[in-house]
């Protein structure tokens, strides 16, 4: 997905069985699109169908893929993706774990080693199991997804100082008006995506170590679902990436 015209790969393509996917019947023909300008030539050659991704899933996407594209991280010394999302993020079944009384004034981590959203991750990212993990957290509030993700940069070629991160991201989403990269020293907040189709990316690193934090926050109801599926209904029909939703 990242810069590649891939379709979804069937659940057989998983070896942990503990991933809960759920297939269609049109699972060969959709094409996994998360609404960057970057891939306006892509989605605009698609078949009449295409699957949005998922708000965990492109809050760890969208963070990951300029850094693994360049090249710039090794996935071998491990990718971690702390999430935390507000409750509107479980959906609208029913359940006692998502009563007020014990949501409120609470957090929980659940899913490890098996949440669904995983499979799409490691596609979209072109990563293995053994080099990535993701815990999902529930917050107790209504909306918005806050991930921290931390990686190690590659030991090959001369040491990356932060100003170089930022032009990274800067330059590789420079056609995507519904990203916003955060300069060096200021970090996203949920509370500055709530309720808009953006999301934001910002930045720490410890340049000594090599030790780069990148945090990432979205609406889990718009950048994370109907507002990406409108994104990417732009881009395959050649309007406006942000018509009708800036």
């Amino acid at each position: 997905m990242t810069g590649s015209r891939r379709p979804l790969q069937p659940i057989s393509c998983w070896r942990n069985s503990l991933f809960s996917v759920r297939l269609h019947a049109g699972l060969g023909r959709l094409t996994l699109g998360i609404g960057w300008a970057g891939l306006r030539h892509i989605l605009a050659s698609l078949p009449p169908f295409a699957a949005g991704q998922v708000c965990y899933a492109t809050s760890v996407i969208l963070a990951l893929a300029p850094l693994l594209q360049a090249g710039w991280i090794d996935p071998s010394a491990g990718i971690i993706a702390d999430s935390k999302s507000g409750a509107s993020g479980a959906g609208r079944t029913p359940s006692d774990k998502l009563h007020f009384a014990e949501v409120n004034e609470n957090l929980r981590a659940y899913g490890l080693f098996s949440h669904r959203h995983v499979p799409e991750m490691l596609q979209a990212l072109d990563l293995r199991e053994s080099q990535f993990v993701f815990t999902p957290h529930l917050l107790p509030i209504t909306r918005g997804i806050l991930s921290t993700i931390y990686v190690r940069l590659a030991a090959s070629g001369a040491p990356k100082r932060l100003e170089q991160i930022f032009e990274l991201f800067e330059g590789f989403y420079t056609r995507s008006p519904m990203v916003r990269i955060y300069p060096p020293g200021e970090l996203p907040e949920i509370s500055a995506v709530a309720h808009t189709n953006f999301a934001d990316l910002g930045f720490a690193l410890d340049e000594p170590t090599g030790r780069l934090i990148i945090v990432s926050a979205l609406d889990n109801l718009g950048k994370g679902a109907a507002g990406q599926a409108v994104q990417n209904m732009n881009l395959m029909f050649g309007f406006a990436e942000d018509l009708g939703l800036a």
